[in-house]
């Protein structure tokens, strides 16, 4: 005598989570077809720890916000507006960087004098000498030794900062002299700009 089976009827399903629905949605039609309830709610279980990171991700406005976006997916954020916050000492700071359009410039001086300033104190002077000694490749960067309290730190952001051909020539402890010294090694502004010499150059003159 033949065993008659009856028909498996699927248990209504409750949505429980968009995460779960869509994962719900990839399954072969096969599948919701036969389920008693018990795979729907196996998917919902697994979405609901990550539902909340996933609505974030989801949501572009959310995302592409630096001051909201989860850290995880601030380098990403860093990279895709061509910032590179590899010197960029705290969190917090790094997300106020990628939402400053002053650094989304790579490689200019405004770009390299923000990065620098980063890591200095008091008046932060950057001196920065593009075509130096006439050579469009090379470029000159000095910070005054009592404003660079990690002379090591600010030459790594200067060197992150510029472009990879350029031939850079670095000073991070110059003397700082001032204007009265220089005033008194040279009679009158034309003389002093008659040597061509930089203000980087000069200040460590003794």
């Amino acid at each position: 005598m033949p065993i008659i089976v009856a028909p498996i009827i699927p248990t209504p399903v409750v949505v429980q989570s968009a995460l779960g629905d869509a994962a719900w949605d990839y399954l072969p039609q096969y599948i919701p077809d036969a389920d008693d309830g018990t795979v729907r709610a196996l998917l919902d279980s697994l979405a609901a720890p990550v539902v909340g990171l996933v609505d974030v991700l989801t949501d572009a406005d959310t995302t592409a916000d630096p001051y909201s976006t989860p850290f995880d997916r601030v380098a990403w954020l860093a990279a895709m507006a061509g910032i590179d916050i590899s010197t960029v000492a705290s969190d917090a700071r790094k997300r106020a960087v990628i939402g400053d359009a002053a650094w989304r410039y790579r490689g200019t001086v405004q770009a390299i004098r923000t990065r620098v300033a980063e890591t200095l104190t008091g008046a932060k002077n950057v001196e920065i000498v593009t075509n130096y000694g006439g050579d469009p490749d090379a470029i000159s960067v000095t910070t005054f030794a009592s404003q660079t309290p990690d002379p090591t730190a600010t030459e790594a952001a200067i060197r992150a900062e510029i472009p990879a051909w350029m031939e850079a020539t670095i000073v991070t402890n110059a003397a700082g002299q001032s204007y009265a010294n220089l005033a008194a090694d040279y009679a009158d502004y034309g003389t002093m700009t008659a040597t061509s010499k930089t203000y980087g150059t000069l200040s460590q003159e003794v």
